[in-house]
């Protein structure tokens, strides 16, 4: 886990930096602001598709196709 952490941090970087080089630095927000809404589809799919969403959220309910 720690080696995945590591790995996140330095490719974080190496392409942040990448990206400012190329087209500066809003096109760093913008990629980062992107990552984060995808990071964020994701954890909700997981909360509410496949997690116990009766312990976390009670009487909110999401219908899954899955």
């Amino acid at each position: 886990m720690v080696a995945i952490i590591q790995l996140a941090i330095a490719s974080g970087a190496t392409v942040g930096g990448l990206v400012f080089d190329l087209s500066g630095y809003r096109a760093t927000f913008e990629l980062s602001a992107t990552v984060l809404g995808v990071a964020a589809v994701f954890a909700f799919n997981e909360l509410f598709c496949h997690g116990d969403r009766g312990k976390l959220l009670r009487g909110f309910s999401i219908d899954c196709a899955s």
